[in-house]
């Protein structure tokens, strides 16, 4: 499916951290750390699909540059579950995106999280940071994320 959505130009980068708190189901708070590379807003855009499987620890900058292109200056959200946020600045330094945001779940609960799902369905490239891959499958498995 193809649709044409507006598109916005990023004159200056911006560069935030901060942490939020959700209600979760239970009803109990639950954190993610967030740092944002880039313009906050969201930006929709024209996407084409693709996977790129990337191993051995860091980004590889052309299959990095490949997905930036796929996301046609979108929005990108490093998933991790236990990670920083280096990748934003990696990532957001090689231009054409509109932002790079990390958001770290490092629980059901909070993989569980309708805000959360939010950000991830939103976001116009999806990068999975390493590490323990574990840690996704018993945190992610099964719940909105």
């Amino acid at each position: 499916m193809n649709l044409t959505f507006k598109k916005i130009t990023l004159h200056a980068a911006l560069i935030q951290s901060f942490s939020f708190h959700l209600q979760a189901q239970s009803g109990a708070s639950v954190s993610a750390a967030l740092s944002i590379a880039g313009d906050p807003s969201d930006v929709v855009t024209n996407t084409t699909g693709g996977t790129a499987l990337i191993g051995g620890g860091g980004t590889v900058n052309s299959a990095s540059k490949w997905m930036i292109k796929k996301s046609a200056g979108g929005d990108a959200v490093v998933m991790t579950a236990s990670g920083t946020t280096s990748y934003n600045e990696e990532i957001y330094g090689l231009g054409g995106l509109n932002s790079v945001q990390t958001i770290n779940i490092t629980s059901r609960e909070l993989a569980d999280n309708d805000s959360v799902a939010n950000i991830i369905r939103n976001a116009e490239m999806l990068f999975i940071g390493g590490g323990d891959q574990s840690r996704y499958m018993n945190f992610w498995r099964g719940t909105k994320t």
